[in-house]
């Protein structure tokens, strides 16, 4: 499914009134209008992009769905379990996740913003990147629109993505809505390796 011009894997069925409701009970505010709409169009899912954040690109790509009796990275569990820890102040609630410890926040305390807490990479990865705290955006819509497919991304999937007819077309989609320079950048690369759709 596309969702405001990106690709967008896994969602769900709408979540009913009670279980938004719910949510906004435990977090103590509304769901602001842009947040609300993408879970009833889609309820959490798989963005695959990049978010440039402090010269480093960061991929928040696996978005929290709203079920009443949802597991993990679901926005009624981690709400909970972020409030049992004291890991969130009030009106704070993770929406989105790395897989790496790193979450992003809606956070409704002074208004509305995202945040994200990015962790640091361990020191023998020998990465240089230190965990912060960091604004992202003023709401979700403007989050979405940040979002991209890196050069570096997309020169690695292009070089290693399994080819078949398919699979070519949902390369050249995705590239599309995250990078609109990558057929310039990469058109040897792509129709060196790629016979089936030349660029």
């Amino acid at each position: 499914m596309k969702y405001k011009g990106l690709m967008i894997d896994h969602t769900h069925e709408s979540p009913s009134d009670e279980e938004i409701h719910e949510v906004e009970c435990n977090l103590g505010r509304k769901i602001p209008k842009d947040y609300k709409e993408f879970l009833i169009k889609c309820n959490g899912g798989y963005l695959d992009y990049e978010l440039l954040i402090e010269e480093e690109y960061i991929a928040l790509s696996q978005l929290y769905s709203i079920f009443h009796n949802g597991g993990c990275e679901t926005n009624p569990f981690e709400l909970k379990h972020a409030k049992n820890n004291k890991l969130i102040p009030s009106y704070v609630l993770p929406i989105a996740t790395d897989g790496g410890g790193s979450i992003l926040y809606l956070d409704l305390r002074h208004g509305y913003q995202l945040m994200a807490s990015i962790r640091g990479l361990p020191e023998w990865t020998k990465g240089n990147r230190k965990s912060v705290l960091i604004k992202i955006s003023n709401s979700f819509e403007e989050y979405i629109n940040k979002l991209l497919i890196s050069d570096e991304t997309a020169e690695l999937h292009i070089d290693n993505f399994e080819i078949s007819e398919s699979s070519v077309r949902a390369t050249i989609d995705w590239l599309d809505s995250g990078n609109e320079e990558w057929k310039d950048k990469f058109r040897n690369k792509w129709n060196s390796r790629v016979n089936l759709i030349k660029i």
